[in-house]
This record gives C-alpha cells, sequence and structure tokens, in this order.
C-alpha cells in the first residue's frame, strides 16, 4: 500500500472522479486551484493547502439563506451533525453566507482508500446540510 503525504490537485481531482464524482480543476480569485465537484445537486470546491512536512485537503461548501435565524441553524446542524457550519457575512439581499468545511491533514500519512473515504464523508455532510435546509423550509 502507497502511503500518500502530500497530493497533487491533478491526483485528487483523479481519485474523486475514481469515487464515481465529476472533478474540474478551475482557478478562483486568479490565485487558488481548485476542484469543482458537486453532490446532491449542489456545486461545491475542494482545495488544497500546502503546509510544508505535507498538505491540509479543505473541502468546502457555500450555501446562501436568509440572514434571519441563520446563527440558530448553523448551531442545529452542528449540534445534530458535529461539522463545522458557520456562517459568514450577509450580502446586499439579506441573504447569509454559509460555510460547511472540513480539513484533513495528510502529513501523517494516508493510503487511497482513506482519501476516498474522507471525500464521501464530506459528501455525507452536505447531504445532511441540504436535508435540515429541505426539512427546514417544509416547517415554515
Amino acid at each position: 500500500m502507497t502511503i500518500i503525504t502530500t497530493v497533487s490537485i491533478e491526483e485528487l481531482a483523479t481519485i474523486v472522479q475514481e469515487a464515481g464524482y465529476r472533478a474540474s480543476i478551475e482557478t478562483v480569485n486568479d490565485t487558488i486551484r481548485c476542484i469543482s465537484t458537486a453532490s446532491d445537486g449542489q456545486d461545491w470546491l475542494i482545495a488544497i493547502q500546502d503546509v510544508g512536512t505535507g498538505c491540509r485537503l479543505g473541502f468546502e461548501m457555500v450555501f446562501l439563506r436568509p440572514s434571519d435565524g441563520a446563527l440558530e441553524f448553523c448551531n442545529r446542524y452542528n449540534s445534530k451533525f458535529v461539522h463545522n457550519l458557520h456562517a459568514g457575512e450577509t450580502n446586499k439581499n439579506g441573504d447569509c453566507l454559509l460555510f460547511l468545511k472540513h480539513y484533513s491533514d495528510l502529513s501523517a500519512g494516508v493510503s487511497r482508500d482513506w482519501l476516498i473515504a474522507e471525500f464521501e464523508r464530506f459528501v455525507a455532510a452536505v447531504s445532511n446540510c441540504i436535508s435540515l435546509i429541505i426539512d427546514e423550509g417544509r416547517e415554515r
């Protein structure tokens, strides 16, 4: 078994595709190379941070929702699913940006199967968040 302590954006895109998902490499803000993918009808990004001795993967998805109750929604999600959803700024339309994030440190070494499982854990987190948003809409 090969131990992975760093992964290129191209290698990770191949792993995401092998897991059955779309993976295209894009540049965000003219500097950050990310993998654009999707699950449950929602687009989201995977970023890689170089931390010197290895790398850190960052999975991130951004949702928009009305700012009224955004913090409470994040608290409900985080207490139910123990993940990292936080509210950001409110835009000029009164919508709040919600950031769902997950980071993985590869510096100790991981397997290819572990990387795929880590990606699929985030896909499940996205699905849980979408389900909670849908359920909340039904309650209104």
